[in-house]
């Protein structure tokens, strides 16, 4: 009984390291940001200086509604406004670091994206 919850207890440790190895947290600076006219929200962010997608303003992409890309739009433009950072977390990153994430569409979808009091 005492071996069967040692394994298990580690096989869920185990379980946990693995999901946190492909999660990302990408903070700093938003240079430039953009909405096409497909509704894609576009920013250039200091961490990656090329541009990634966000999310899309008309609809749902990779289950990111656009109520809620709204709301991430309008932390982009209160931290370009008011010099503020941001962090997009990115719960599965597929290995990527932040200065090596797949750019514009090919981006993963953030699992949010934060505004901070701290100044860029």
């Amino acid at each position: 009984m005492t071996y069967t919850k040692i394994i298990m207890a580690s096989v869920a440790l185990l379980i946990s390291s693995v999901a946190s190895a492909n999660s990302l947290w990408c903070n700093g600076t938003v240079f430039n940001s953009y909405v096409s006219s497909s509704g894609d929200l576009i920013i250039r962010g200091s961490w990656r200086n090329d541009y990634t997608r966000l999310c899309n303003l008309q609809g749902s992409v990779h289950g990111i509604d656009a109520v809620t890309c709204s709301m991430w739009s309008s932390y982009i433009a209160a931290s370009m406004t008011n010099a503020k950072k941001v962090i997009v977390y990115y719960g599965n990153a597929n290995g990527a670091e932040c200065n090596s994430l797949p750019t514009y569409a090919a981006t993963p979808a953030p699992g949010y994206v934060m505004l901070t009091a701290e100044n860029g």
